[in-house]
């Protein structure tokens, strides 16, 4: 039996950190994966969470190679955010995600991501997982992490055209268990969509897939897999 299996790669927010359903079936992928086994007859889509929590883009794409590299023919294509706010331990608060030398090494380490897969016959599917209106601050176009962060979604979206973009369904703040001040857990943390928001944003993000894996195959200009 052909199977398309999609392996999801980043941080806590693809993990589905603050998502209040099991653990073994959470987040975005955990809610696409139920919904292809809930589907009658046989199940030809697989979705496989490879989320690392509290991780940065080069760490979480090194623990993904790590993963896929032990069965390469297993996957039709990866998911991978484009971004993460984490920081190295004892660096302190404020825009370091979002420094222009950064992002600049977060894009070197997905391009690179990119060619690994290729040379697999891997379909790179990049998504700017974007966990919460809070996150950060406010909506303006003076707030300096702001404007960083928008200026790598653009030279991502110049990479990659057919990127997937969340930051739209978590625009509400009912989306989250936030706002700041309050004591986080695992299930109430500003920075985290809770389970509405991951709801939400699986729901937004479900009808563009096929759309987005053609398009990349396109680009790529070889012939989509078989696994």
């Amino acid at each position: 039996m052909s199977r398309t299996i999609f392996g999801w790669v980043g941080d806590s927010i693809t993990e589905g950190y603050g998502d209040s359903i099991p653990v073994s079936c959470n987040g975005i992928p955990g809610r696409l994966l139920r919904t292809a086994l809930d589907h009658a007859g046989t199940v030809t889509t697989i979705h496989i969470n490879m989320g690392a929590s509290g991780m940065m883009v080069p760490q979480y794409i090194d623990i993904a190679k790590g993963l896929i590299g032990a069965d390469p023919t297993r996957y039709t294509a990866i998911f991978c955010s484009i971004w993460s706010p984490n920081k190295p331990a004892g660096q302190p608060d404020g825009d370091w995600p979002t420094r222009a030398e950064n992002t600049l090494a977060m894009r070197e380490a997905l391009i690179a991501f990119e060619a690994w897969l290729l040379e697999r016959n891997i379909v790179f599917l990049p998504t700017f997982m974007f966990g919460s209106p809070f996150e950060m601050g406010a909506a303006t176009g003076t707030n300096p992490r702001r404007v960083l962060l928008q200026q790598h979604l653009d030279a991502c979206l110049a990479l990659w055209p057919w990127l997937l973009n969340l930051n739209t369904p978590v625009q509400n703040p009912a989306v989250t268990d936030g706002p700041y001040g309050l004591a986080p857990t695992y299930c109430d943390d500003a920075t985290h969509p809770n389970s509405l928001g991951y709801t939400t944003m699986t729901n937004y993000i479900a009808p563009l897939i096929d759309a987005a894996f053609a398009a990349a195959v396109a680009a790529y200009g070889f012939v989509e897999p078989t696994p």
